[in-house]
């Protein structure tokens, strides 16, 4: 299973519905079962399960054979120590997002990884113009799962 967790309130606008439906698409095509995390008044990805975890059940939601692809937020960082594969997508900019007086990417500052709250989260950096490579890259890394 896929849990597609697609809001951030805290960081720059993220990729845009039809990519989180294409990619839904795809993992379907794949055999996935694939659901959506939505709280308060998100609304599920279209083709997804609508399914809202309480963080003390992350963890069993999430077990070794998921799949928790993500736009950063404070979910990815609960997400994070967990057993699962996980693909956290990134905004293409600069912080802080004032023209001019950025003091690195998004990747660079918020990085999982790099702040080691995790070591295996795979770290992409979305960009509208290369939406479909993104694509094959989310789904070439969970061929293997």
């Amino acid at each position: 299973k896929v849990l597609l967790a697609p809001a951030a309130n805290s960081i720059a606008e993220g990729p845009a519905d039809s990519f989180w439906r294409r990619l839904a698409v795809e993992l379907k095509l794949q055999g996935y079962e694939v659901y959506t995390n939505v709280a308060d008044r998100e609304e599920p990805i279209d083709g997804t399960k609508s399914v809202f975890i309480p963080y003390r059940k992350l963890a069993s939601f999430l077990d070794n054979k998921t799949i928790f692809i993500g736009y950063r937020s404070g979910l990815c960082d609960l997400v994070a120590p967990l057993k699962c594969k996980k693909i956290i997508i990134y905004p293409n900019s600069s912080w802080p997002l004032n023209d001019g007086l950025g003091i690195g990417s998004t990747l660079d500052i918020f990085s999982l990884n790099k702040m080691g709250i995790c070591k295996d989260a795979i770290e992409v950096e979305y960009c509208a113009e290369d939406e479909s490579d993104i694509l094959l890259r989310i789904l070439r890394e969970i061929a293997d799962c």
